[in-house]
């Protein structure tokens, strides 16, 4: 038992990796909720809403891009137990010229479109293209760590994380004081991950300052699915902020994302520490045909419990203390805190099958994903009238994909305390 302890810790994807993952995701957390507080305690509910929107948008937006990360990492895992350090390096050339390319072309459609869309869910358009520049660094800093991740080095990637957790709530400061408003709390957003984005390129010299290998094209095994499945994911735990925005008072829009922001830690935590080590730990053990129900038994403890904890300590915050750490403003979003938080543990459950389900290549799942955003939209077309209606919607389309999940999948949480058995691909 005590070797296979020191065995599990010595493992880049054991607990040493998640714990390292665990500390910058819990800095990246708190340094949000100090960015999100001084926002809230300048702008007031109003302008934070459009903060809310704007960052909810760019989640959306660049994280089909960020499933080049996970695509990557997967990618790059594989390509490591081969020991085919040429053609990593290859892939980084490629991926980083074409992730320029894009971001250069998609920053420029949403710069033409800001007035449109400043204007159809009420936002301050100047806001928009420095929403762009954060999409495009936020990409950028996304294909770089999925080599970070692939290539085990969890502790540079850790670091990256916590820089950009230090730089976010101490650059917006100095921005709100010239009195840039909304745009100024972007910017320090994308300044944070403009300097995120030089360490993780000074990290990865050694695959940059190498010419890229010749030889066989890379191709990147189920990219399309890991993309699809990270976006319908995003879809599902971001588009309220958009929602809300669209249908509720500014004022109200504001509350509930005050509330919101403090509910989804139950998925964004676990699934900051959890998957970015369970899916090249589950790629790595499935080439070397081992059982792969061990990690993903634990993970599926931590996300629930973590989210069970944060609704029961929600469930008797004081409104007293709400409207001391937010504003008198805020106050109002006491009530949201607990149910918001239940809600989202459904999400971190599910994504820790979407992860498993990208390593073994699940498709099922993912349209599954697929089925529950639309379900999703089309709850919020008639639940939209207050933040509780908000919270029941994002339920209402999370539950069916954890009972359909359990009901068909060979890694349902039931089975995994049976005997192994094989997991089909």
């Amino acid at each position: 038992m005590l070797g296979r302890v020191t065995r599990l810790v010595r493992a880049p994807g054991g607990v040493r990796a998640g714990a390292i993952l665990l500390v910058s995701s819990a800095a990246v957390a708190a340094s949000s909720y100090l960015y999100n507080l001084i926002c809230i305690r300048w702008l007031g509910p109003k302008s934070y809403g459009e903060v809310a929107a704007l960052t909810a948008l760019s989640m959306i937006v660049f994280l089909p891009l960020l499933g080049v990360q996970t695509a990557l990492a997967r990618e790059v895992a594989r390509l490591r137990g081969r020991a085919e350090i040429a053609v990593i390096r290859r892939l980084f050339h490629v991926s980083v010229r074409r992730t320029l390319l894009l971001v250069a072309v998609f920053g420029a459609a949403l710069t033409a479109c800001a007035p449109l869309l400043a204007h159809a869910i009420d936002l301050s358009w100047e806001a928009v293209p420095v929403t762009a520049v954060l999409i495009g660094l936020g990409s950028l800093l996304a294909v770089c760590q999925g080599f970070l991740q692939g290539l085990g080095r969890f502790g540079m990637l850790g670091a990256s994380n916590g820089l950009y957790a230090t730089l976010r709530p101490a650059l917006v400061i100095p921005l709100l004081l010239l009195g840039l408003g909304v745009a100024g709390a972007m910017a320090a957003s994308a300044l944070a991950a403009f300097g995120a984005v030089g360490l993780v390129f000074w990290t990865l010299r050694d695959l940059r300052h190498t010419g890229p290998a010749r030889g066989r094209s890379v191709v990147i095994e189920n990219f399309g699915l890991i993309v699809g499945g990270l976006l319908a994911f995003t879809i599902l735990t971001n588009v309220d902020l958009l929602v809300a925005k669209a249908f509720l008072s500014p004022e109200e829009a504001g509350t509930y994302a005050s509330a919101a922001l403090v509910g989804k830690l139950a998925a964004f935590v676990p699934a900051a520490a959890i998957s970015p080590v369970l899916l090249p730990s589950v790629t790595s053990r499935l080439q070397r045909s081992e059982d792969v129900r061990d990690p993903l038994r634990k993970s599926l403890i931590v996300a629930v419990a973590f989210g069970l904890a944060l609704t029961g300590v929600l469930l008797v915050v004081p409104e007293s203390f709400v409207a001391w750490s937010f504003g008198s403003g805020f106050a109002n979003a006491t009530g949201l805190l607990a149910p918001s938080a239940a809600a989202m543990t459904i999400y971190g459950a599910i994504n820790v099958h979407l992860a498993f389900a990208l390593a073994i290549g699940d498709r099922r799942f993912v349209w599954l994903l697929g089925a529950a955003v639309a379900l999703e939209l089309a709850l919020f077309s008639v639940l939209h009238g207050s933040g509780y209606q908000l919270i029941a919607a994002m339920a209402l389309a999370g539950l069916p994909v954890i009972v359909v999940h359990e009901i068909r999948s060979p890694a349902a949480g039931w089975r995994l305390w049976r005997p192994p058995r094989a997991l089909e691909r």
